[in-house]
């Protein structure tokens, strides 16, 4: 063989093995589902933990038996939502239809969400509606969605010392840390967030719940609308909670985390 065909056949040969390293690096890229949300226990917890969250638990349990990866990373919630939007994430937890509105949403939503206030033992104050928050100090975390009503009452208040807007990661339990010292006078959270909390940081008997918003909210796992293959990851996750639910499965990924299906 000539030097000149000796050179084609080797360039041929390393570009031949470019093209087939590329394939299968997209390939395995597209096997890896990266989920992300703020810490939300029991919903979804510390990443790389023993109790990641039942539903992380459950996506694991329907897409890893069909050969996909689940990276589960906890970031603050509006980073989750707008790079979920973006399309550098490919799914954002625990979110409402309102706060990812061109996402891609499976069928089945995964539990529902209901906010209510927590308050300290000693406080007299019950929500009886938007009117009744006029009189105390709130806190709530930023760009969580607690329904109209009360995402007008933070609208108009937006600024006063009314409304305490806490960011970042496992935030409500920094919520309820001021909540006991008498920095605020109540927090807004979903109940079984609420309970799972208040548990882990040794404040049964220290706080109650007063009230509750008059909506239930559909939780979702919202995939990107960016991610040409988000219409089948939402199609995988309801047929495989169906599957789960069926065979007694998500009973015991639910029972884990004290709850029931």
């Amino acid at each position: 063989m000539g030097t000149k065909s000796r050179w084609r056949w080797v360039f041929a040969a390393s570009l031949l093995l470019v093209c087939v390293s590329l394939s299968v690096s997209g390939d395995d890229n597209d096997r890896v589902i990266t989920l992300v949300a703020d810490e939300w226990c029991p919903y979804n917890c510390v990443a790389n933990s023993t109790e990641e969250g039942f539903v992380i638990d459950i996506a694991r349990a329907v897409f890893e038996p069909k050969g996909y990866a689940i990276h589960y990373k906890s970031v603050p919630w509006t980073r989750a939502v707008l790079k979920t939007l973006s399309g550098e994430y490919d799914a954002a937890v625990g979110a409402t239809k309102p706060e990812l509105p061109t996402a891609i949403f499976p069928q089945q939503s995964f539990g529902y969400s209901t906010n209510y206030f927590v308050v300290s033992v000693d406080s007299m104050w019950e929500f009886t509606g938007v009117e009744s928050l006029k009189n105390i100090r709130l806190g709530v975390i930023q760009d969580y969605d607690y329904g109209d009503d009360i995402a007008a009452y933070l609208a108009r208040e937006a600024g006063s010392d009314n409304i305490v807007i806490m960011k970042g990661d496992g935030i409500f339990e920094q919520c309820l840390r001021l909540l006991v010292v008498g920095r605020i006078d109540a927090c807004l959270e979903d109940k079984n967030v609420a309970f799972y909390s208040v548990k882990k940081l040794g404040l049964l008997g220290k706080v109650m719940l007063a009230g509750k918003t008059d909506i239930d909210q559909a939780l979702y796992i919202a995939f990107s609308p960016k991610n040409k293959h988000s219409a089948l990851y939402a199609k995988m996750f309801s047929e495989g909670l169906d599957a789960l639910r069926e065979s007694g499965q998500l009973k015991a990924i639910l029972a884990r985390y004290g709850l029931s299906d």
